[in-house]
């Protein structure tokens, strides 16, 4: 829970803008996903067990601004947030070894056990 109280809201919808069309509504906040997957790299999860940690977790649901009664997501949202990220990078410009290595990131089968970081 360190993250949020040290830090506060670092990011903002527009600042994923790019991301999504001009017309209708993500179903999920933009920078909640961008912090969604900081948590799962701290934390060395897969996308299931992230998406678990949202649904279950009291400090994630802090961490995250959402209510307790909250109900999640499903654990494909994760993919779909993550390939967009990794398209508008390559539109970009950015360099391939960079979004291929988010890629990679996102196929590698994780290990459940915590890093020792805190959120």
């Amino acid at each position: 829970m360190r993250l949020r109280d040290e830090l506060g809201l670092f990011y903002q919808d527009e600042d994923f803008a790019e991301l999504y069309p001009d017309r209708g509504q993500t179903a999920l906040a933009p920078w909640r996903l961008s912090m969604i997957l900081i948590m799962q790299f701290l934390e060395n999860l897969s996308d299931r067990q992230t998406a678990d940690s949202v649904r279950g977790r009291i400090d994630w649901k802090y961490a995250l601004s959402l209510e307790l009664e909250d109900d999640g997501f499903n654990f494909t949202v994760l993919t779909d947030f993550r390939e967009r990220f990794l398209m508008q990078s390559l539109q970009r410009g950015e360099p391939p070894q960079r979004a291929a290595s988010l890629n990679r990131r996102k196929q590698r089968k994780t290990n459940p056990q915590q890093n020792g970081l805190s959120i």
